[in-house]
C-alpha cells in the first residue's frame, strides 16, 4: 500500500515521470512548447504587476488599500499561481529541450516534485472554478458600467478567460498524465481553507471577498468588487 501511495503523491524518485510527460507535448517540439509556457508566464505576470500598479497609482478611483485587498481574492490568487506555474513549466522545458542542460524537474527533492505536480493539478483546474463562478454568478449582478474602461476590460479579460485558456492548453496540448486521486483531496483542502480565508477577512477587515459568500439578502451590488479588480 504504502509504495501506492508515494507514487500518486510523486514522491518516488524512481518513477519519477520517466517519460518526461511533464516536459513534452503530443502537437509541439519542446522548443516551441517552452516558447508558449514562456509568453504565458511572461503575460500573467505583466498583468499582475500591472494591475499593481495602476492600482497603488490611483487611477480609476483605485488605491493601495485595493491592491492589499486584491491578495484575498481567489481568482487573484489562482492567476499568481498560474503565473509560477508557467514559469517554472517554461524553465523546466528549456533544460529538456537544451541537449547540453540537465532536465532541472527530476534533480529537485521529492518533496518539491510533489508540489509541482499539485500545483500543475490546481492551475488546470481551479482556473475553470474562477470563470465558471464569475460568467455565471459575479457577472449577471455587476453593473453594466464596471467594464467600460479599458483597465477593468483588460484585467477581467485576463483573469476570468485568458486564465481558462491558459488551463485548457495545458490540459489538452501537452503529455502531462492526469492528476492522481490523492489530489483531488488537496484541493478540496485548498478549497476548504481558501473558504476559511475569505470569512477571517471579514472578521477582521470588515467585508466579504466575494458577495455571494455573505449570508445575509443583498438588495444592490453598488461598488461590487470584481474578482478584486472592477469597482
Amino acid at each position: 500500500m504504502a509504495p501506492n501511495w508515494r507514487h500518486a503523491l510523486r514522491l518516488s524518485s524512481d518513477t519519477w515521470d520517466p517519460s518526461h510527460r511533464f516536459q513534452t507535448s503530443w502537437l509541439l517540439t519542446p522548443w516551441v512548447l517552452f516558447a508558449v509556457r514562456a509568453v504565458f508566464a511572461l503575460y500573467a505576470f505583466a498583468t499582475l504587476f500591472f494591475i499593481i500598479g495602476w492600482q497603488a497609482s490611483g487611477h480609476d478611483g483605485h488605491d493601495i488599500h485595493d491592491v492589499h485587498k486584491s491578495f484575498s481574492y481567489f481568482t487573484v490568487l489562482c492567476y499568481w499561481a498560474q503565473a509560477i506555474y508557467f514559469l517554472l513549466a517554461s524553465v523546466n522545458t528549456f533544460t529538456y529541450a537544451h541537449p547540453s542542460t540537465p532536465t532541472l524537474l527530476p534533480r529537485f527533492p521529492p518533496l518539491f516534485r510533489a508540489l509541482y505536480a499539485l500545483l500543475y493539478t490546481t492551475v488546470t483546474t481551479f482556473p475553470f472554478l474562477v470563470s465558471l463562478a464569475f460568467w455565471s454568478v459575479l457577472y449577471p449582478s455587476i453593473p453594466s458600467p464596471t467594464f467600460n474602461t479599458p483597465f477593468s476590460l483588460y484585467t477581467n479579460t485576463s483573469q476570468h478567460a485568458l486564465n481558462a485558456l491558459f488551463a485548457l492548453f495545458e490540459t489538452l496540448a501537452t503529455r502531462s498524465a492526469p492528476a492522481p486521486w490523492i489530489h483531488l483531496l488537496w484541493s478540496l483542502m485548498l478549497l476548504a481553507m481558501y473558504c476559511g480565508l475569505a470569512y477571517v477577512t471579514y472578521a477582521v477587515k470588515g467585508y466579504y471577498v466575494y458577495v455571494f459568500l455573505d449570508p445575509r439578502p443583498r438588495l444592490d451590488v453598488e461598488g461590487v468588487n470584481v474578482g478584486g479588480v472592477g469597482k
